[in-house]
């Protein structure tokens, strides 16, 4: 304990030296994805993207979606879209029961909290 509050005895840039250690360990765990770091008002949060200049990766997602649930049957629509139209679309954690991606896999995410953004295509 003695040598955690030591190091962050300079304050805000001790921190900020911290979070780019962890960012820097962390792009080591995979060669296809990044991850960035957000904590705010007692919320943290670690965004995985694809890093940049990397093949295509293929990475197949199940939904759990109940029949009858609006919010489910929400979800599985606006996924129809986005794959059918390149529309946006934001899947909520809980939604998400697996995802198949070797490199994600090796990031031992919990996927009942994993939330996904689709990004809307854009076409040219």
């Amino acid at each position: 304990m003695d040598k955690e509050q030591a190091s962050l005895l300079g304050g805000a840039p001790d921190l900020l030296a911290r979070v780019a250690a962890l960012r820097a360990a962390s792009d080591e765990a995979s060669p296809v994805w990044a991850m960035d770091f957000s904590s705010r008002d007692g919320q943290d949060a670690v965004f995985i993207r694809p890093k940049p200049n990397i093949p295509p990766q293929q990475v197949e997602v199940e939904l759990a979606v109940v029949e009858g649930d609006a919010a489910g049957e929400r979800v599985a629509q606006d996924v129809a879209a986005a794959f059918d139209y390149g529309a946006g679309a934001v899947i909520e954690p809980g939604h998400i029961t697996r995802v198949d991606n070797e490199a994600l896999a090796a990031l031992k995410l919990p996927w009942d909290k994993v939330g996904m953004v689709l990004r809307p295509a854009c076409w040219q």
